[in-house]
């Protein structure tokens, strides 16, 4: 699943790159000393923080982690 997050990442299908990467992270958040958060946070910085897949990125991240 991660490769195909970064693939979705680079291919610029953001959606798709955060929804894989937190799902990882729902299985195994420490998965690949946290590859999938780290990406996350690149996928993130890129789009900005007042975009909205950041934002429902974020929600989804928190209630999956809390």
């Amino acid at each position: 699943m991660y490769d195909i997050a970064q693939h979705s990442f680079e291919k610029e299908h953001y959606e798709e790159a955060i929804d894989y990467c937190i799902d990882i992270l729902a299985i195994d958040r420490n998965w690949n000393h946290s590859a999938p958060h780290t990406l996350l946070l690149e996928i993130f910085n890129k789009l900005g923080t007042n975009n909205e897949l950041v934002k429902q990125g974020r929600k989804t991240l928190t209630r999956v982690l809390f």
